[in-house]
């Protein structure tokens, strides 16, 4: 659940099986260039294309209510410093006030539904989510449809979301360890791009009109960027209630390599502190100093290679002092028994990810009493330094275990599992299923997540600290001394 990008860890692995072409009878025949395609060794998903780049997938996988998802090319990833921002209105004010519908009436309708229809925005993408009733399948694309092809975007709520930003800010920034990874992010990637904060300031909006969000979102309607993906309607039909309402959209070669050039990179300056009243400990009430160290991974192209990664991160695990149902829950992580049940000043310790279609990021971050600044991150990066030796073949097992089941266990929700199945194909134009996903898993070894651990260590580190940061050491202070222990391990 703490992946971003490819949410709740959904990104399970597949291949795309024969290319059986066959006519979409009920398709509308202008808006479709090929036939079905299998997807996967075990036919879980079936994919058809558009004549304009559209991809359509349905899963087999149904649940008792008949889910959608809709991935478009909309994030501050896609951003510049002339549309800084617009990726957030945007996403604010889907399903207002349209061509054909008021605000109202639009609202009215969503209620009717039965079921729930969301806008759910991420760096790289704007995600429209969608539950209904069995049967309602061309109702809700006809909602979507209208909400992302004819927004007004009225004048007064571009303006209420502009009073709005600060208050937007400081809520972010109450919830310290994610506002946190933010700041690490940022210091990465860099302030313009995938890095930039996800609530703009009020200085950047301040330009940010209803014509600039209409050209800005007509820049990024590329046909050939979107997917639509669903479980619990017939294929065909879904394909014939896509083309009707977005086979009409024209691709542009050009509006796509410019989107294509928008891909994460490590540009940042490595280092992002904000000081500021710091964050309190609910239970205790006492301030917290947030830190965060991150190291680039591979990028989700490369599946195989990236997943020694995810294990290591697995291992790593999490552990707070105070977290529901007691620090039991990580028991067995590294970050609980190494750090949280070691140090006393310590609250929260844990490991996170970032996978992308680029390169992406593991995280080790924490929480603790104010003077623990240093403490914490030099213990974070020690355990770095202790997994680059092979650990036992039990510790392995456990943390592949623990990544198997946490994916098992999200994509249990129709919703996420149509949601992995849109974002996989997206950027792999291929879906790995669950049983796939998890025998490549089977397939790390300890060796390969030490290898891992050294090839993170041989890399640049990134910092980040939230709080009262005048006791945080600098990113070059700690790169030295993770880079020091390692050297003395491989000595001894």
């Amino acid at each position: 659940h703490h992946s971003e990008g490819f949410s709740n860890m959904a990104m399970s692995v597949g291949r795309v099986a024969a290319t059986t072409l066959r006519s979409c009878a009920r398709a509308l025949s202008s808006a479709v260039s090929s036939g079905a395609v299998s997807v996967g060794k075990n036919q879980s998903a079936t994919l058809t294309e558009l004549q304009n780049g559209i991809k359509v997938l349905t899963s087999s996988n149904a649940g008792a209510w008949p889910s959608v998802s809709v991935l478009l090319p909309i994030g501050v990833q896609f951003e510049d410093p002339t549309t800084r921002g617009s990726s957030y209105f945007v996403e604010n004010l889907a399903f207002g006030a349209t061509k054909n519908r008021t605000s109202e009436e639009m609202q009215t309708e969503l209620r009717a539904m039965g079921g729930d229809l969301v806008a759910i925005g991420a760096r790289d993408s704007l995600l429209i989510s969608a539950n209904f009733m069995p049967g309602e399948h061309e109702h809700t694309m006809d909602l979507i449809a209208d909400a992302t092809l004819n927004p007004k975007y009225l004048q007064e709520e571009v303006e209420w979301l502009k009073s709005d930003l600060d208050f937007r800010t400081e809520m972010s920034q109450k919830n310290a360890l994610d506002y946190t990874r933010g700041l690490l992010i940022e210091a990465a990637y860099g302030p313009i791009g995938y890095g930039a904060p996800t609530v703009p300031s009020k200085e950047e909006a301040a330009s940010i009109t209803p014509e600039s969000l209409q050209a800005f979102l007509s820049n990024q309607m590329e046909p050939s960027a979107m997917v639509f993906s669903a479980a619990g309607v017939d294929h065909d039909e879904f394909v014939n209630v896509v083309s009707k309402n977005f086979g009409h959209l024209e691709h542009s070669e050009q509006r796509k390599q410019r989107l294509e050039a928008f891909k994460p990179a490590f540009a940042g300056s490595r280092q992002k502190f904000v000081s500021a009243e710091p964050p309190m400990h609910e239970a205790l009430g006492i301030p917290l100093i947030h830190v965060a160290m991150g190291f680039e991974i591979p990028s989700f192209r490369n599946v195989e290679s990236l997943l020694p990664f995810l294990v290591l991160s697995a291992m790593f695990g999490e552990g707070s002092s105070f977290s529901s149902g007691g620090p039991g829950k990580g028991l067995h992580s590294w970050c609980y028994q190494s750090i949280v049940n070691q140090i006393m000043q310590v609250h929260t310790a844990l490991s996170s990810y970032t996978i992308l279609d680029g390169p992406g990021m593991l995280s080790l971050e924490g929480a603790g009493q104010l003077s623990s600044a240093s403490t914490l991150l030099a213990n974070l990066g020690m355990l770095l330094v202790h997994a680059t030796q092979p650990v036992v073949e039990a510790e392995c097992e456990r943390a592949k275990n623990m990544l198997k089941s946490t994916f098992l266990l999200n994509i249990e929700s129709p919703a996420i599992a149509v949601e992995d199945l849109a974002r996989q194909y997206s950027v792999l134009s291929t879906y790995y299923d669950a049983k796939e996903y998890c025998d490549m898993i089977d397939t790390v070894t300890a060796q390969q997540v030490a290898d891992a651990a050294k090839q993170l260590i041989s890399q640049p580190l990134h910092l980040a600290a939230f709080g009262n940061t005048g006791e945080v050491p600098d990113v070059a202070q700690i790169e030295r001394f993770i880079q020091l222990k390692a050297a003395e391990l491989m000595t001894k």
